[in-house]
């Protein structure tokens, strides 16, 4: 998956450069669909990581803060793919 949206926006990226701005969106979509589906994924299911929740029955803090961090980075990596397609 990684590969996917790495190789996606440097293409993207790549297609701008060069003058093809009709491309950029087309080359893009793989990468802005896969991080868009990992973001709204983790937050859509954010709620099982809470204490008592489904991945978290031994109600550990730590383990929320992870789930939030991770979520974080993901939101990060999802507003850069955002950027570097529409900009």
């Amino acid at each position: 998956m990684v590969g996917v949206v790495v190789l996606s926006l440097l293409c993207s990226v790549g297609a701008r450069l060069l003058g093809r701005p009709q491309f950029v969106v087309p080359i893009g979509s793989p990468a802005l669909v896969l991080t868009a589906w990992a973001f709204f994924g983790h937050l859509i299911t954010l709620d099982d990581d809470f204490p008592g929740g489904w991945s978290n029955p031994e109600r550990s803090a730590k383990f929320v803060y992870q789930s939030l961090l991770a979520l974080a980075l993901k939101l990060t990596v999802f507003c850069l793919t955002c950027w570097a397609i529409f900009y």
